[in-house]
């Protein structure tokens, strides 16, 4: 279903659900939450980025321009925030000297990125857009797959042989390009609906059953993260994030929730501006409650609180973002037309 300005809507929608998992999965330093999490929830946006893959003109060119402003803006404003104020009040091992090189050498693990955990992903996905292009592009075809596949065992591998971090996030690039694919290959059926339930008791049926399987799985995987690239188990770990997509997928189509298709829509900022603001909410909460913040960041209820209230202070920065970027672009043609 597409919207009046051409979005899809459940694509909206599943951001917003994806973006939503990420917020929690930041707040909560519970096990058991955030293997179910992280076992499905970038994969998630590697495919449906697959599925919105289009070979427009200029293509490298936009994809540059598109996601490298917006890392490096948010990047040193994160890393200058971090630097001044917070790295005082944090235990960090990396030098800050490292973290501001690697804004430029992009090389992902959480130990590289604590200004901003999540930066990493718009390095991930540029280099992970780029390599699709040239590939299918010159071997459309079976010939393509064998490369995926090649490229799976490659990620899965790398990591059991070398600590060594790739620059802009290539050591990742080997598995998100495999779910950027797999979107890809999904999105005539998708399009076509044929993957959904056919009645609501089967929706909401097979949408339960999914959320069990996954729960397994993860717990089976223990610990999946892209990010970090551990991967513990190959065949586990990929049945479990496609899963986990179609979980998010089936659900999407059935609800129609406008902040959630809002939340979609500005997924991106919010990606790049919760992080921060996640550890000042911490804080704040922990000294309204008096509760310890590792309690906080492991109990069920205080992790859903505390991610709810960083959703909706992420979300009131991120419009009162878009609307001076707006007042700056407007104030911008308005000097051309003048002169």
């Amino acid at each position: 279903m597409e919207n009046s300005i051409g979005r899809i809507q459940w694509i909206d929608i599943a951001k917003g659900i994806g973006i939503i998992l990420v917020i929690i999965g930041h707040v909560s330093i519970n096990a058991n939450i955030n293997d179910f999490i992280y076992s499905f929830h970038m994969p998630l946006f590697f495919i449906i980025s697959g599925f919105l893959y289009k070979p427009k003109k200029n293509f490298v060119k936009n994809k540059v321009r598109s996601i490298l402003i917006p890392y490096f803006v948010f990047s040193i404003v994160s890393f200058i925030y971090w630097f001044f104020i917070e790295r005082f009040f944090r235990n960090q091992e990396n030098p800050p000297l490292n973290l501001f090189f690697n804004i430029f050498l992009a090389r992902g693990g959480d130990d590289n990125y604590l200004f901003n955990v999540v930066m990493w992903f718009l390095p991930c996905l540029l280099m992970t857009e780029i390599l699709f292009y040239f590939l299918i592009s010159k071997w459309n075809g079976k010939c393509l797959k064998y490369i995926i596949l090649i490229s799976s065992i490659i990620g899965y591998v790398y990591p059991k042989i070398t600590s060594i971090r790739l620059p802009f996030c290539l050591d990742i690039v080997f598995t998100s390009i495999v779910f950027y694919y797999l979107g890809y290959l999904l999105k005539n059926k998708v399009k076509e609906k044929k993957f959904l339930p056919k009645r609501n008791i089967l929706y909401y049926g097979i949408f339960i059953i999914l959320i069990f399987i996954v729960a397994v799985l993860s717990i089976l995987e223990y610990g999946a993260n892209m990010n970090n690239l551990r991967y513990n188990y190959y065949l586990i770990f990929y049945v479990t994030a496609i899963l986990g997509f179609y979980m998010v997928y089936i659900i999407s189509n059935k609800v129609n929730i406008r902040f959630l298709k809002w939340i979609g829509n500005n997924s991106l900022y919010i990606m790049v501006m919760h992080e921060p603001l996640k550890r000042i909410v911490i804080a704040i909460y922990s000294k309204i409650t008096g509760v310890n913040s590792d309690f906080i960041r492991g109990n069920f209820l205080h992790i859903i609180l505390v991610s709810m209230l960083v959703l909706l202070l992420t979300s009131i920065l991120v419009i009162v973002f878009i609307y001076m970027k707006d007042r700056i672009t407007k104030s911008i043609k308005l000097k051309k037309i003048k002169v």
